[in-house]
């Protein structure tokens, strides 16, 4: 948990990283603008962003950034494998106690323990497989990081509703953010993607609608260094790497042909 005096003393930390972060070349790096966050006190209390030179952007209430990174570390996975524990990520991702085929010594093909095994289907092709067989996968690939942290943020906006991506989350996990957070119910499962099993993987042609869903604001720039400030720098990459909202179910198949694949499809 975040709270805003761990904020505070955070920003008062001498060499505390303050420069402005952005996502450069799929990682995080330092914002073109070469400015620091600052922290402001009004009438409405503190609150943080950064100066262009001409104007005050991307500017959020203190009290907001902690309720904001809380969400996000609340998500987090020291080790990717652990979300496997998750109940939430379970239901999103169809685990269930399944009949599995086994052959028999004589050669016979029957159903495995008569409880069955616990199951999941592999998030690309759906091929179903046993719990300790299936893999999870970062869907944004360890070899580009900064994606991740795109993908983080675009699946949240700050307490008062700004966008921290220039698009809206989309898709059927990153729209229910709240639900995931367990801020109201209704969680919808996500859908396996049935891509033919071992077919070749392409890469997602660039478009302007994919760049703006991979563009932070000015508001997301500045919560993207208070994360970098308050956790220390580098740690952005790893927050977003082992977040629920960027593992999925995989089988070895799917886990292996995908994982060079900058935006897979």
């Amino acid at each position: 948990m975040v709270t805003p005096v761990d904020l505070a003393n955070s920003y008062a930390r001498p060499g505390s990283a303050k420069r402005l972060r952005t996502v450069n070349g799929d990682r995080v790096g330092m914002d073109p603008l070469h400015v620091n966050i600052v922290r402001g006190v009004l009438a409405a209390g503190p609150h943080y962003g950064f100066n262009d030179g001409i104007s005050d952007r991307g500017i959020i209430s203190e009290a907001g950034a902690s309720t904001l990174l809380t969400a996000m570390e609340a998500l987090f996975f020291y080790d990717h494998k652990d979300v496997k524990t998750n109940g939430v990520w379970q239901y999103l991702y169809h685990q269930d106690t399944r009949q599995v085929p086994f052959m028999t010594a004589g050669g016979a093909i029957a159903n495995g323990p008569t409880a069955g095994l616990v199951t999941y289907p592999c998030h690309y092709c759906g091929i179903i497989l046993p719990e300790e067989l299936i893999q999870v996968d970062h869907h944004k690939p360890q070899a580009y990081p900064g994606l991740s942290v795109l993908k983080l943020f675009h699946s949240f906006t700050t307490p008062a509703g700004v966008q921290l991506t220039t698009q809206m989350a989309h898709g059927h996990k990153n729209t229910q953010i709240n639900a995931i957070l367990g801020l109201h119910g209704g969680l919808t499962r996500v859908p396996v993607k049935a891509r033919i099993f071992g077919a070749a993987w392409g890469e997602k042609a660039h478009t302007a609608n994919l760049t703006a869903r991979y563009s932070l604001t000015d508001t997301g720039k500045t919560v993207l260094t208070l994360i970098e400030m308050h956790y220390g720098g580098g740690t952005a990459h790893k927050l977003a790497l082992n977040n629920l909202l960027n593992l999925v179910p995989a089988c070895p198949k799917c886990n292996n042909a995908k994982r060079a694949r900058r935006h897979a499809t």
